[in-house]
């Protein structure tokens, strides 16, 4: 799975990752016109797009806009990730175009398996209260998140925010990764974030939504 904090969570504990593979992934082998998800109900949590075309439908209404609108949702993209980390009812409908393949990262299982393991459990959880701070900073109508889009929440923001001794240990493990593997776009540079460490900034952010002990 492509996204960098369980890249980054994968490198920390591998029995870890090994259960949330078992666990908290799924396959979902769509037919055209098969509805992915209904706008306004409760989202399982994020999607994955892995094969195939779908589009994705707006709902003005609980997307807070003025009006609907399409937007085609390809390979390599995710639909409704903020259901990771808060509790979330889509604001549109996506259907597929085309026989799609779809990778569900469910949200409860995900939970779950993150308080399993200490370390794991606490970086996942700083990322998760950044993420949810970004959220609700996020004004009507030039911000509003949907769940195609969260403003301020790339990965790199989101890192620059949490406090610095997770900041070290993400920057340790993009050095890791590098020794094996070409640079990947998503790592921040460790030298940086070392930097930025040791100037002691960091922000704690409010309590995460889907918490774990």
């Amino acid at each position: 799975i492509t996204h960098p904090l369980f890249k980054c969570l994968h490198g920390f504990d591998n029995w870890w990752a090994q259960k949330f593979l078992i666990e908290a992934l799924s396959i979902l082998l769509l037919d055209p016109d098969d509805i992915l998800f209904l706008s306004r109900k409760d989202s399982l949590g994020g999607y994955y797009v892995e094969r195939g075309v779908m589009n994705y439908k707006q709902d003005p209404v609980a997307g807070r806009l003025d009006c609907a609108f399409n937007t085609t949702v390809s390979v390599g993209e995710w639909l409704s990730e903020v259901a990771l980390w808060v509790f979330w009812q889509h604001t549109g409908e996506c259907q597929t175009l085309e026989p799609c393949q779809v990778l569900l990262v469910n949200a409860a299982a995900l939970t779950n398996s993150l308080v399993l393991v200490s370390d794991v459990s606490a970086l996942a959880r700083s990322y998760a209260q950044e993420y949810h701070k970004k959220l609700t900073l996020a004004v009507y109508p030039l911000d509003t998140p949907t769940d195609l889009h969260v403003p301020n929440t790339e990965w790199s923001e989101l890192v620059w925010c949490m406090e610095p001794e997770y900041r070290i240990q993400i920057s340790t493990q993009a050095m890791d990764l590098t020794k094996d593997t070409a640079a990947e776009p998503e790592l921040i540079d460790p030298k940086q974030v070392q930097r930025k460490s040791q100037q002691g900034q960091g922000v704690h952010g409010p309590m995460f939504r889907r918490s774990w002990s």
